[in-house]
Formats: structure tokens, sequence, C-alpha cells
């Protein structure tokens, strides 16, 4: 009697048994990671729609599992989706996430959807490691359709204007909705924000709202009053789920009223007309706009809040402003708020200007908000501000108390013949000079007696102010402070780095270090803060405890870098820990060298694959160069770099304006599609450029490489004959639907080959690689016109317009094909009966198979194997007669089974047919030790109702089928089984 551990007909299991073979979850690469789906949801027209022009980052890893010559593929669609990108990986790239470039285009011409991307890493010896997927949703519909008018940027005049209920507005405010009418390309997850005269809400779309014929937005009553009487501007947007926009619809105007008789006074605004209803932005210039709740009958103690709205030029409402409220401190007081000059600025234009609204609320003690007047604005014309002069001594914006003369320059200006300089500060200061000529305006000197030491230890603040006839302008503001004296009996600091005063920073690659020296006035009881200053930039470094022996404190590179060709100033100050006044020391004085002209003490880039020192062979490497980086003297996060490729007839830009994000070495590719341009013995040299202080390309230091000689001359490669992996030992079954021709992955293709193969007379549909190569497709018709015949197959690579020699032959053998099985079964005559799940039985069929249930897998409800008559129709060979099922003959409940197959023999082939009416069947051949032969196969749903789907088991060379098992819940149909040795 056996127990159901004892099963002598059941495989060794597939989940936890020992024949189980997969990759271990840690042995495959994280999924790809796309930042614009991070960031908006997925991807939209703007990124991959027809117009556009640019690339999408997809990046791969970090991973510890790349060799050299490993080639990461992007596959847009799961592990069988076209490869969209590829770039070639090396062992150095573990551990880093490595981007990989996909066109815009590619993506738009495979269309919308939700996509699984897939890293199906490639390696050289062939092995393929499929990392998860990401799900990224393209959508590239925009909603309410595309703006049929351009030329206004901000407006969708495809869009409905929103409605306002009610309509017109009367004194009852409590129910008023914005009504946004349904739009084209409407789905679930769009969000509609209603805009009322720059108040904004937003609502989300359910499953169920896309079918309304319109959508409701309450708007709250007290934002109604907060703008006030008269016209107020509404409008709407759509932001779909991955944040493409619509652009704001045509706005409607809607009066409100607001019949108050005990409504205050509408504000007065200091800098408007004497009318009270324009604001000139060429007078406002810089400054910013006050507004004065006059006569607002506020008492002591009660509170005002000042409401800016508007609509800009454009029709857009950028979003209210509200000063901070202010408590009056007497009764009847009015209090100025200032709105500044850049929420009065966006309103402005030169085309008739936008419209501003104030109003205010004013709220007594003990008593409710009574709400003002509005007061509307044009706002005209356009901010005219002149640059900020400078202090020509002033490190860091400051300038010691000891310094005996000063300069303030002026820039140079287009206009004008007097110029006014005039400084804030406890002793100010004001001069004014003619300029003869504005692009060479006078400076001024501020004297140690007169300005400098009477300021000692306050902040100044300077502007000017240049005139000529019918002109006026003052200029933005420019803010320094003068230090206050130095401590005497502190030691002045030192840089432990510096000779005679200079510092080279080649002699300081990671920074410098500040040394100050021993002193019985700093204690162990205070902090000690060092501060590097200079026009580049400074840095404070952080607390430190004082040492009376000595002190030396690092500073890091970055302020060095900001500061090259410059002076510096060295300060430290000494603070009691347990509080009390600071002490600084005296300012000691520094000059930064610069770096010499491509200064030999710097790395330069070089390029990893160059043969001794400089040639570059095309021939003994693939794929993309490295340009190999070495971390340069005072390398610093914030920097910016170029790299750069050039020879005498063109370059090729690496990187442009690419932030340093740490401290180390780098590399960057040099594409294989540009090199491949190059004639040979052409003369290649690479150019670094970097911006030390982070700013503009004009301000980089420039390092140059040794000059690269390329050798393009290339001996004819020799292309190993294709592969036909369906072909077992040179023959290929003549019944076969399809076949792959495949170039083998030690072929030398380059990115950009064209491909074209054959297959005997028949012509392949050509290729480009990348430089990988997606297998040529062997139809069915090609197959079958070659049965009984030794096929030759070649493959022919063109590469940049000159055709390389044909690869070497592969010959096969195409059987025959027909119906040449060695055996076949299709249960006509067989007896009708069935057995049980519940039995533990089985149903023999002699010299075939046995057939049972799988005893390690509880079937839940009791279920039947049977055989049976076809009561459908016949279809082709299969469903004639009598049928195999599987399930239960009444109930059709979905119950998940496990059917075994026992073959009395192992065969090369196996085929049979299978149907099922709704529910997925899934099916694996196993060998004789339970191992799956191939991949489990998948019976789709809906193949039903007298449909079939015949099932072929893949052939592996080596591996016989001995068990098939099925999985199922639906009842289905088996018949007409045919076996091949």
């Amino acid at each position: 009697m056996q127990t159901e551990h004892e099963h002598p007909d059941s495989p060794p299991l597939d989940d936890g048994g020992a024949a189980t073979h997969a990759i271990l979850p840690d042995a495959a690469p994280p999924p790809p990671l796309i930042h614009e789906v991070d960031a908006n949801g997925g991807l939209g027209y703007d990124l991959v729609g027809p117009n556009a022009a640019g690339s999408i980052g997809v990046i791969v890893g970090p991973w510890d599992g790349f060799v050299d010559g490993d080639i990461a593929r992007i596959r847009w669609g799961g592990t069988t989706g076209p490869v969209v990108g590829s770039r070639l990986i090396n062992a150095e790239d573990n551990g880093k996430a490595i981007p990989v470039t996909v066109r815009a285009s590619a993506i738009h011409a495979i269309g919308a959807g939700t996509f699984d991307v897939v890293h199906e890493n490639v390696g050289a010896s062939g092995t393929v490691v499929y990392s998860p997927s990401l799900s990224v949703e393209v959508k590239l519909s925009v909603p309410g359709g595309l703006d049929p008018d351009p030329s206004t940027e901000t407006i969708n005049e495809g869009l409905k204007p929103p409605e306002v209920v009610p309509w017109p507005l009367g004194a009852d405010l409590s129910n008023v909705r914005i009504v946004v009418a349904r739009y084209l390309n409407i789905e679930a997850g769009d969000r509609i924000t209603a805009s009322w005269h720059g108040f904004q809400h937003e609502i989300t779309l359910s499953s169920t709202d896309v079918a309304k014929p319109s959508f409701e937005i309450a708007i709250p009553e007290d934002e109604i009053r907060q703008i006030g009487a008269g016209t107020a501007t509404v409008t709407y947007r759509i932001l779909d789920r991955v944040t493409n926009s619509s652009k704001w619809a045509p706005h409607t105007q809607v009066e409100v009223p607001l019949p108050d008789p005990g409504a205050l006074p509408a504000p007065r605004v200091k800098e408007a007309d004497t009318d009270q209803t324009v604001i000139d932005l060429g007078t406002l210039g810089t400054g910013d706009v006050t507004v004065q709740p006059v006569n607002n009958g506020g008492l002591k103690g009660a509170s005002i809040t000042v409401t800016w709205t508007g609509v800009a030029e454009d029709g857009t409402t950028p979003r209210p402003y509200s000063p901070p409220p202010q408590l009056l401190t007497y009764d009847y007081q009015v209090p100025e708020f200032i709105i500044p000059n850049a929420e009065v600025a966006a309103l402005g234009g030169t085309a008739g200007g936008g419209r501003a609204s104030i109003a205010y609320k004013r709220t007594n003690p003990g008593d409710t908000p009574v709400q003002s007047k509005r007061r509307d604005l044009r706002v005209i014309g356009a901010s005219s501000e002149l640059p900020a002069p400078k202090v020509d001594e002033a490190i860091n914006y400051t300038i010691p108390a000891e310094l005996g003369v000063a300069h303030l320059v002026i820039p140079p200006q287009t206009r004008g013949n007097q110029v006014t300089a005039n400084i804030a500060a406890p002793v100010p200061f004001t001069d004014s000079k003619p300029m003869s000529d504005p692009s060479k305006p006078p400076d001024f000197t501020l004297t140690g007696t007169a300005f400098i030491a009477p300021n000692a230890g306050s902040p100044a603040t300077a502007t000017y102010t240049v005139t000529g006839p019918n002109y006026s302008a003052t200029s933005l503001p420019y803010q320094f402070g003068i230090l206050p004296p130095a401590v005497p009996n502190l030691p002045l600091p030192g840089i432990v780095e510096a000779v005679a005063g200079q510092i080279d920073p080649a002699v300081a690659p990671n920074g410098i270090t500040a040394s100050i020296p021993a002193s019985s006035d700093i204690r162990a009881s205070d902090d000690v803060i060092v501060t590097v200053a200079g026009p580049g930039g400074q840095e404070t470094t952080a607390a430190q405890t004082g040492n009376p022996s000595g002190m030396k404190i690092d500073i890091g590179p970055a302020v060095v870098a900001k500061n090259l060709a410059h002076a510096i100033t060295v300060q430290y100050s000494v603070t009691p820990k347990a509080g009390g006044a600071a002490k600084s020391s005296p300012i000691a004085n520094f000059n930064v060298l610069d770096f010499q002209p491509n200064d030999p003490r710097v790395g330069k880039p070089v390029i990893r694959q160059a043969l001794g020192t400089s040639v570059i062979d095309l021939n003994q490497f693939v794929g993309d160069a490295l340009i190999d980086v070495p971390k340069w003297p005072l390398m610093a996060t914030g920097q910016l770099y170029w790299l750069t490729a050039s020879t005498a007839n063109g370059s090729q830009v690496i990187a442009t304006a690419k932030p340093v994000t740490g401290g180390s070495a780098f590399s960057e590719p040099l594409p294989r599609l540009w090199l491949n341009t190059l004639s040979d013995q052409t003369t290649l040299v690479l150019t670094l450029e970097v911006a030390f202080d982070g700013g503009a390309q004009a301000t980089a230091r420039k390092f140059t490489s040794l000059a690269y000689t390329v050798r393009a001359t290339v001996a004819p490669p020799a292309f190993p004959a294709p592969v036909i992996p369906q072909a077992i030992a040179s023959r290929l079954d003549g019944n076969r639907t399809s076949a792959d021709l495949e170039v083998p992955p030690t072929a030398p293709l380059l990115s950009g080959d064209s491909v074209a193969a054959s297959f005997g007379t028949h012509a392949l549909p050509t290729k480009t690689a990348s430089p990988t190569l997606d297998p040529f497709k062997i139809t069915a018709a090609m197959i079958a016109a070659e049965r009984g015949r030794t096929v030759v197959s070649t493959y022919t690579v063109t590469r940049a317009g000159t055709t390389l020699p044909v690869s070497a032959p592969l010959s096969v053998f195409v059987t025959a094909g027909g119906e040449q099985w060695d055996a076949t079964f299709d249960f006509d005559g067989e007896q009708t009966r069935s057995v049980s799940s519940e039995t533990k039985d089985k149903l023999e069929f002699d010299k075939v198979f046995h057939v049972m249930f799988d005893r390690n897998h509880h079937v839940e409800k009791e279920q039947f194997i049977g055989v049976k008559p076809y009561s459908g129709a016949g279809l082709d060979d299969y469903y004639k007669g009598d049928i195999l099922w599987i399930g239960h003959p009444t109930n059709n409940e979905l119950i998940l089974k496990t059917v075994l197959f026992n073959l009395f023999e192992e065969w090369t082939e196996v085929r049979f047919a299978v149907s099922s009416m709704d529910d997925p069947v899934y099916i694996s051949f196993k060998d004789a030790s339970g191992s799956i032969i191939g991949g489990k196969k998948t019976l789709n749903a809906g193949s039903g109702n007298g449909q079939y789907a015949e099932v072929r088991n893949d052939v592996v060379a080596g591996k016989k089928v001995k068990w098939i098992e099925i999985v199922c819940k639906d009842s289905i149909h088996v018949d007409f089984f045919k076996f091949k040795r």
C-alpha cells in the first residue's frame, strides 16, 4: 500500500526540489530606472512625441555581475520586446549606475501603452540575464488636444472657456462653482486645476467621472470676497497621469457683486499714478510696491491682511500673494504692506499690460472680519534695471576696518552723462561725477579715515543713479560690510601650503590647511572657526575646540578653486563655549596662483584603448572607446567640465557643462560611430575644460591631451558561420513553423553595420547592428520549400558603404516533414471512463501513457479525468470522435489542478491539442529526472467554443520528453498526440 508521499509515478518537484535550476534573485540586475518616469509618472508628448528630438536615459545597475565585453540592451515590452538602446559594458562598471541612451523617436515609433522595460545583459559568451521589469506608461495624447494656435504660448484655444454657476453671480456666494466641459482625450487620473483670479483648486477624475459631460470645482466664498467686487478672471488647465499639460483654457470674466454698504474703502498704492489706475514698471524700476489700507477703521490690536492678485498680459493668473498680516499698535493706524517687485513685474507687459487687484480684510478685536473694496490697476511696461556696483577690494562682500582706501566701481553704461553714487551706512557716502563716455564710468574713492574706519563693524548698501536728458535710472543695490577691528593679541593665521604668501593650486590639490600659532588667548574652553574668503566665494569651517599650543584646521579644495588667480583672506574667530563675545584675529592675505596653460602638473585625459601612448587601433576593440579623466587638483563637487575630442576636420563633444559630483577620477565614452568616420592616420586630441568656480565655459581652464593617431585601415574581418539553434545535429525539422538564423556573438560587428542574411535562396530582411543583432526569422514557407534538401545559409556585412567578405557558410538538412510521425494517439475508440482526484487512481492507455492527478498538489474540490465523445464539429485532425477531458462534468467552477502524463517511451518531439473556455492553461515538458525542457508553455484564455491550440515541446539537443505536466483551473479538452523519436 502506498502513502501520499510514496507515489512512484510523480516526477521531482520543480519548486524546492533537487532538480530545480534557476537564477538566484540576487544574480539578476536590478530593474531599470528612468528619472523622467519617476518625476512625471510616465513618458508624455513633450518627451517622446513626434516632435521630440532628444533622448531618454535608461539607468541600468548598480550591479556586480558585469564582465568585460557585456552588452546592456534595453528591451521595450518585456524580454521579447524590441531592443531600443544598447551600450558596451566592462567589469569596471560594477557597482555603478550606467546610462543607456534611448532615442525618443524609437519610443514614439513603438507607440503609446504600458510597457515592461527590461535590462537584457548579454555576456561575451552569449549568456543572457534579464532584470526585473520597470513598468512605464507612454501617453501621446494631450488632454484637451494639441493647441491649435501655438503662438499663444500659455493658452490652448481648443479648450472651452469655463462656466461659472450660478450665472450671473448674486448676493449669495456660498455655492459658487467653476464648470469645466468635457474635453478631448479625457482619461481617469486627469487633474483639473481651476483658477479663480489666481486662487487655485484641483480635482482628480476617477474612472466613473470620465463619462460625465462636465465637472464642477467649488470656490470658497472667503476667496471670492478676498478678490473683492469687480471683474474676476476664471480659467483652468488639465494635467494627465504622465504630466502632459493642456495649457490654460481661454479665460472667462465674471462680475463679482459685493453690494456691501459697510465695505471698507479700497487700499491706496503708493507707487501708482495720481489717479490710482496705473503702475509703470519703467518708473518703478527695481523697487517694491507699497500698499496702504487707508481709512481702515481699525482699532488697536486689529489684524489687517492684504491680498495681491492679478492677470498677466498673456492671460495667465499667477497665484495670489499676501504679505504677513499686521496688528495695529494704535487706533486708526495705516500700516504699510510691501509687495515684492517680482510679484508686480510678473503682471507687466508692453502690449497693453496686465491687471493687478488689491484688497484687504480687517478684523477688529472681538469682531467679525470686514472686507475692503478692490483696487484695480493696469501694470504696464517692463522693469528697467541697472546692474549693481561693487567694491573692488571687497572679498566675499567684506572689507577690513584697517583698509586705507577702497574703490566703488560702476559697471559700463549705455547712456547718461552724470552718475551719482550713494552708500547707506552709519556714516553715509554720496558723490556725483560727470560721464564723458558712458561705457567707461568713473570710480568713486572710499578713504579709510572718512568712510571705512568710521563704519567698522557695520553693513553698507551701495547704489548709483545715472541721469541724462529725459533719462534717469537707479541701479540694483550692492550690499557689503566693514569688518570690526582685529583683536591685537590674537596671532596672525597662516597657510601651511603658502610660500611667500602665494598658494600654488598644484601644491594644494586637496585644499589648504590653516595654521594658528600658539596663544594663551586661545583656550580649551573656546570654539575656533576659520573663514577663508575671496571674490569667488568663502568657506567657514565647523567649530573646533581651542588649543593654546597651536592649531591646524583643514579647508576643502572648493574655496581655493573658486578663487584661482585672486587674493583671499584668512581670519579666525575665538568664542567661549559658555557664551560671551567673540574675538577676531587679524586678517592674513594670500594670493592664489592660477594653473599654467595646459599645466603639466595636471593629469590629462587619456584613451584607455590606446596602444602604448598614442595609437588608437580601431581593429583592436569593439564598441565605444573610453576616455579616462584623472582627478585634477582642487577637484570638488559643484565644478563643471567640458570634454571634446578634436581632429583637423571636426570635433565630437563628449560632455558639456557636466557637473562634478565627487572628487574621484571618472570615465566618459568616446562614441564608436564617430571614430568610424575618421580616416587612417588622423590626429586626435582631447581637450578638458574645467570651470573651477562652477561658472561659464569662458572662465574654464583648458588641459589638452597628447596627440593620438587613429589606425583605421582595417583588414577584412572574418565572419563566422551563422547558427540555427533549432537545427539538431545539422538537421532542421521540415514541419517547423519558424526558425531563427543568428549571427554568433563572436562576429566582429560594429554599431551601424548593415547585415543581410540568406537561408538557401531565400533572402532575409536586412538588419542594423547596435553592435548586437536580433535573430533573422526563417518562415514556415521557406522551410517547407526546402524539405528534403541541404540548405546553405550565410550573411554579409556592409560597413560604412563597403561590403565586407561573406561569412562562413552553415549547411543544414531540412527533413522531409509532412506527417512522418513515429506514433500518434487520438483517444478514438477508447472506452468512456474517468478517474476522480479523490480516488488517487490513474487512467492507463496501453503503450502510450498513464494520466493522473499530481499527488503533490492537493485539489481543493473533486475533479475528474475522463474519456468522452466530443460534441462539437471536428477541426483538422483534432476533436473528431473521442477526447480526453479534465475538470468536472457538470460544474465548471474554476478549481486549480495539476495533471501528469507519464509517457511509456521517451520522445524527442511531442505535439497535442488543448482547448479551454476562459482560463489560461500551463504546459511543461519534462525529462526523466523531472527537469523542464525549454520553457513553460501558456495557452491563453479564449480558445474555447470549438477552438484549440496545438502545443509543441522545445527541441533541445540531448533531451527527451518523459513527462507532461498540465496546470489549469478551467475544464479543458486534450486530443491527438503525435510523437517523434
